[in-house]
């Protein structure tokens, strides 16, 4: 694509494709919109519950699925093989890709360079502890009907306490409330213990949704909101909302009704931020147990070179990056004087919670700084997943080309 289609492609677009040779030559700039069933997917493969992560691309591209004519969705799956190690999954997938599309899948290994296949993580019993392990279920950026299933799916395989994470919510399918709010209500009648990360970002986004005195706001609004204020045991706030409710539609809100539930906030260890009556807690199972997991690969970036003569530092990533990234970033940090950072992340196997933030404050600081990150030849179950944390919209994101 010439300098000047690929300009007039980024003004009319949000997302821009730039078109090769090969099937599989895609890249997507930072705006590219993500999908929130497959960013389930993600967040299950970060959190390491590969199975998880497995299930939830088969459902969108089995048949009947609503994404079993998407390409895209059938390459993450491709990646999420790759990554975790199952080649005979990949083959066999290999060929159902072919039938359905009429053309040639990736290859195992392609384009890869004597000894990269090291690299590939071997089967084990259970994956390494991460502090996002804490977390039963992280809600994407984007809450419907998949991420409702998902959510009471994760809820009914663990054991009290609950932690969910709110932190990266960013819209609500509006058909998706009433079940929202039997959700909410159900908890706050169970005799149980919640804990969330980022209850303040739900909490604004239903404030935001439902303005005091607009009746053409869908009364459901009002209603997730009262009941999420049960299981948060808010009943001076629940008293506001109500009455700000029965204002606006001039009808009786819901109710208090005392929760039986306990509630929480939690930091991102999964501990307990405020004092409570909770007492020790055992180790929960459930989202974060694994049939597979990854080889012990410490992260690493390959050693920098200093500035090319366009300024730009070109570093590699590879194996995974858990917890934090503050190490491999160390020697990116070091180079000062550049202008541009090209991280090639075609070995990068799974980013987690804890290293994805690390990336993403390094990628702010520069972007506000008017230097520019771009993260290279990244697979894509690894690049739903910086979508789902923000990154693409500090750092430009291309995709693994084969």
């Amino acid at each position: 694509m010439t300098p000047t289609k690929e300009a007039a492609l980024q003004a009319t677009s949000p997302i821009a494709v730039f078109e090769g040779t090969d099937d599989f030559q895609v890249e997507v700039l930072a705006e590219a919109r993500q999908n929130p069933e497959v960013e389930e997917a993600a967040i299950r493969f970060a959190n390491g519950d590969v199975d998880g992560a497995e299930q939830g691309l088969l459902a969108l591209i089995g048949e009947g699925g609503e994404h079993q004519n998407e390409v895209d969705t059938w390459l993450t799956l491709f990646d999420l093989y790759r990554a975790s190690g199952e080649q005979l999954k990949f083959d066999e997938l290999s060929v159902q890709f072919a039938a359905r599309f009429g053309r040639s899948a990736p290859q195992w290994m392609r384009g890869v360079e004597g000894g990269a296949a090291a690299a590939i993580p071997k089967k084990i019993t259970a994956p390494a502890p991460t502090p996002s392990g804490h977390v039963h279920w992280t809600c994407p950026s984007a809450l419907g009907a998949q991420s409702l299933a998902t959510l009471n799916a994760s809820i009914s395989r663990a054991a009290s306490p609950w932690r969910i994470d709110w932190r990266y919510l960013k819209s609500i399918d509006p058909a998706t409330l009433p079940a929202l709010t039997e959700i909410f209500n159900r908890w706050a009648d169970t005799d149980g213990r919640f804990k969330f990360l980022g209850t303040d970002v739900l909490l604004q986004l239903l404030e935001e949704s439902a303005p005091t005195e607009n009746r053409d706001v869908d009364p459901q609004w009002w209603k997730v909101h009262l009941a999420l204020l049960r299981v948060l045991d808010e009943m001076d706030e629940f008293d506001m909302v109500a009455l700000n409710y029965c204002i606006t539609y001039e009808v009786s809100p819901p109710p208090w009704m005392p929760p039986k539930c306990k509630y929480s906030p939690m930091d991102e260890e999964g501990q307990t931020l405020l004092p409570n009556d909770f007492g020790d807690e055992a180790a929960s199972g459930g989202i974060g147990s694994s049939r597979m997991s990854f080889q012990d690969t410490r992260p690493s970036v390959a050693p920098t070179r200093m500035p090319d003569e366009d300024g730009v530092v070109r570093a590699e990533l590879e194996g995974e990056l858990l917890i934090s990234a503050a190490d491999v970033l160390a020697p990116l940090v070091a180079q000062t004087t550049a202008q541009a950072f090209a991280i090639d992340c075609r070995h990068l196997q799974r980013v987690d919670f804890g290293a994805a933030g690390d990336l993403l404050n390094w990628a702010m600081t520069l972007h506000s700084g008017g230097h520019s990150v771009t993260f290279q030849s990244v697979n894509r179950i690894v690049a739903a997943f910086f979508g789902v944390v923000g990154l693409n919209q500090a750092a430009r994101i291309t995709l693994r080309r084969d």
